[in-house]
């Protein structure tokens, strides 16, 4: 009985170690999205425990925050079934979802890891699954499983791995393929497979090997040979400039310490192999950007760091790379001010196919870049992003943390709760057309006090329902209260503020909802928006605000009012529900330089980390905070006058 109950407490503080806190649950279902696989565990041949392919079709969250995903299982056959799951993390009881990057844990395969792999199975749906094995012999990418099954198989790994992509999942993986890798008993060594648990043994010494090597040592582990590394040179005029180069080997000197050796210029009869000492991703000597093109296309902004191809007879190669920063930026058109002083206009995104490193010879040499001669032609010259849009990654930020962010302080949050008054809108957040977030117009019904709950009425129709939230801030995943005032922020309007707009939607309760988007161009009162679903519309500032009066919204905020505004049409109106990070930063810094507390309204709008970073502001950051990105470049140095007399009539101690 001992030995019993021994055995039991075991079992069960194992399950303990393995349930997984809020947090991390949260941060898995942050990074799914509509079309990723996931598999549902079920019973193959001899009840053996397997999983069939299914596809994400749905995420939802209700009204008490329990968040459910719908899958389509299996993607093989006429008719899938849908299944609905309570997310509790990426691998429960019911499904797995394995990783999206196939290749996520290949630096920590070895012996010990979990993987699936695919095998026929007529006892299924769909007629065959995948099944889980660990991997007991390990070596130059060849390796052993032993499935739960007690069958052991030989694979290649890193072979075929076009064939797991989620979208062409019925073609490549069906009953038919598989058994047809399974008639030649070679074949079964090339069928993919994906690792859901890298060796402990092998993380372990990748976790030890890097906290005993600075970062840059840890950067030369990723690099890959034959990809593209510029070397930095003079072009005309002794202007900065950057010569194609590829690179060739990476060893070590005679301290231990890593080297790179780079062949360029690529294109020409001039190559010559260039040594250099590794010292991380730029450097005075030679820059690596960015091996995928697209790593920061939801980053390209205003500031985003550019290089783009030019004719320069004075470099070896006779072309080079030139760099420059993003000054204006309206979807993909982009200006961008090179090094030389020199504007040009580009297109982002376009001709990427003359980027691809193995062929750079053909695509970017002297002869092809003398045909983009005009100014039209120039606007289709490929670029290459090597720094965000630091504006835009602070935009990023603040709307996760904004997100994400639940008050804890008792007394801010009661103070929050007590500001709120009955009937003032309050929008709940749902999904529409498309499965786009959006939200749907709602009115304060009633505040719990002890609680801490807010019941909430919406849509303003017949068919209305009660919401009930436990009350965490203004901004939340369940619901948004915007500013009672709606021109509270229109001082603080520019690009980068977070603004809503009301649209028809069939898709939605009530027939339209507000769909969120931000401010991409500004120009005296006209601004332009890109919403969530990717769509650009233009706006008049402060037009229309007489249809957001609470108290006449129902009669003028309707279906059939929002259809009579066309795409030309720019006086739909807009809320602006967070300003530019700019601006708010600056309003804080003023509020904190002249020594005065901001009211317990605004404190509840913005993040509190960021209130609470600002609470104790030294010189030094409050030097950072106004210092642009660009180099030598510095805010205005009137406004930290101007701000230094305003101190000093209001009698203030706090000097800035």
């Amino acid at each position: 009985d001992e030995a019993m109950e021994d055995s039991e407490e075991k079992e069960f503080e194992k399950k303990a170690e393995n349930r997984k806190k809020p947090e991390d649950v949260k941060k898995e279902m942050e990074k799914l999205s509509v079309g990723d696989r996931v598999l549902v565990r079920t019973e193959g041949t001899a009840q053996s425990p397997c999983l069939i392919e299914g596809r994400l079709d749905k995420i939802s969250t209700d009204s008490k925050g329990v968040t459910e995903i719908e899958v389509l299982a299996p993607l093989t056959g006429e008719d899938p079934t849908r299944r609905v799951f309570e997310f509790k993390g990426n691998d429960t009881e019911e499904y797995l979802v394995p990783p999206k990057d196939i290749s996520e844990h290949d630096a920590a395969m070895e012996v010990g890891a979990r993987i699936i792999g695919p095998f026929p199975d007529a006892s299924v749906p769909g007629r065959w699954a995948w099944y889980e094995g660990d991997v007991i012999h390990f070596r130059d990418n060849k390796m052993v499983v032993r499935y739960v099954d007690g069958v052991e198989w030989g694979h290649l790994y890193k072979t075929n791995r076009q064939m797991l992509d989620i979208k062409c999942s019925e073609m490549w993986l069906s009953r038919e393929v598989l058994e047809g890798s399974f008639r030649n008993q070679m074949s079964v060594w090339t069928l993919p497979v994906i690792c859901i648990r890298p060796s402990e043994k092998a993380l372990k010494k990748i976790e030890c090997e890097r906290k005993d090597r600075p970062e840059w040592k840890v950067e030369v582990t990723q690099l890959k040979k034959g990809c593209r590394v510029l070397v930095r040179t003079e072009g005309s005029n002794s202007t900065p400039c950057l010569l194609e180069g590829r690179l060739e080997k990476i060893d070590e000197d005679e301290k231990g310490l890593p080297r790179i050796e780079v062949v360029a210029p690529l294109s020409g009869n001039s190559k010559e192999k260039k040594m250099f000492k590794f010292k991380g991703k730029s450097c005075r000597e030679y820059m690596i950007p960015p091996e995928r093109m697209e790593v920061y296309d939801k980053t390209m902004g205003v500031g985003a760091e550019v290089i783009g191809p030019f004719p320069d007879d004075d470099v070896p190669g006779r072309w080079a790379w030139y760099e420059g920063r993003v000054i204006a930026c309206q979807d993909d058109e982009i200006k961008v001010r090179y090094i030389d002083g020199v504007t040009w206009n580009h297109t982002y995104k376009s001709n990427r196919q003359m980027l691809n490193i193995d062929h750079s010879e053909m695509w970017l040499n002297i002869e092809v870049l003398n045909s983009f001669k005009s100014e039209q032609a120039v606007k289709v010259l490929p670029l290459i992003c090597t720094k965000p849009s630091r504006l835009i990654e602070l935009e990023h930020l603040s709307a996760g943390i904004k997100l994400k962010s639940e008050i804890e302080d008792e007394k801010l949050l009661l103070a929050g709760l007590r500001s709120l008054k009955q009937g003032m809108r309050i929008c709940v957040r749902t999904r529409g057309t498309n499965d786009m977030p959006c939200l749907i117009e709602g009115r304060l019904k009633e505040v719990k006090l002890k609680e801490k709950k807010i019941v909430v009425e919406a849509p303003l129709t017949e068919k209305s329902m009660l919401y009930r939230f436990d009350y965490c801030g203004r901004d939340t995943k369940n619901y948004l209260i915007p500013p009672e005032d709606v021109k509270f922020y229109d001082e603080m309007m520019g690009v980068g503020a977070r603004v809503i707009g009301p649209f028809p939607d069939r898709g939605v309760p009530g027939g339209w909802g507000w769909y969120e988007g931000d401010v991409i161009v500004m120009e005296d009162n006209e601004v332009r928006v890109r919403y969530i679903d990717g769509i650009c519309w233009e706006h008049v500032l402060k037009a229309s605000r007489n249809m957001l009066d609470i108290s006449k919204s129902e009669k003028l905020l309707t279906r059939s009012a929002l259809e009579k505004y066309g795409s030309q049409d720019k006086t739909m109106p807009i809320i602006c529900i967070r300003p530019p990070r700019i601006s708010e930063l600056r309003l804080l810094i003023t509020q904190r330089a002249l020594n005065r507390d901001l009211p317990e309204y605004l404190r509840m709008l913005f993040p509190t980390v960021l209130y609470a970073s600002c609470g104790s502001v030294t010189k030094k950051s409050k030097r950072k905070a106004y210092k642009r990105e660009t180099k030598g470049e510095h805010k205005k140095v009137s406004e930290r006058r101007d701000l230094k007399e305003n101190s000093k009539n209001d009698n203030s101690q706090n000097k800035y």
